[in-house]
C-alpha cells in the first residue's frame, strides 16, 4: 500500500457526512492493507 491510499482515504473521510460513506473507505483501506500495514495506517488516520 501506498501512503497515497491512506491520504485518499483521508481525504474521503473527510469529503462526506455519511458514517456509512466514511466506513466503507476506512473498510477499503484497511481491507487492502497488509497485516503489516495496518498499524501504520490506522496510526496515521488517527492524528
Amino acid at each position: 500500500m501506498l501512503l497515497a491510499d491512506v491520504v485518499a482515504a483521508s481525504a474521503a473521510v473527510t469529503a462526506t457526512r455519511s458514517r456509512t460513506a466514511k466506513t466503507a473507505a476506512l473498510a477499503g483501506l484497511l481491507a487492502a492493507a497488509a497485516p503489516h500495514e495496518v498499524a501504520a495506517s490506522t496510526a496515521f488516520l488517527a492524528g
